[in-house]
């Protein structure tokens, strides 16, 4: 009966931690980099520059990629199908900002 009391406490702990944690998050990392802050902005904005720095296509360099409308631009959507590590998902440029 004990044990029964025990999972009953892991599971209504678990139940309560899940209440009180964010759906949401916001992955961020600040690097340096020698460039002028426009160079930047105009290399990052275009999504065809990122296999060359971010990290999913570094686990997954053979990940499809597929995309609708104008990279760069507002509303640019780019979808990806990966290995085990990478996953599936998509990411869409919502706002841009100088």
């Amino acid at each position: 009966m004990i044990v029964v009391y025990i999972i009953l406490g892991i599971v209504v702990l678990a139940l309560i931690v899940a209440i009180f944690t964010r759906k949401e998050y916001t992955i961020k990392k600040d690097i340096v980099i020698n460039q002028p802050d426009s160079v930047v902005y105009e290399y990052l904005r275009f999504f065809k520059n990122h296999p060359a720095f971010n990290a999913w296509y570094m686990k997954d360099p053979d990940m499809k990629v597929t995309s609708r409308n104008t990279d760069g631009q507002v509303g640019f959507i780019l979808m990806y199908e990966g290995n085990k590590a990478v996953g599936s998902g998509e990411q869409e440029l919502t706002r841009l900002e100088k």
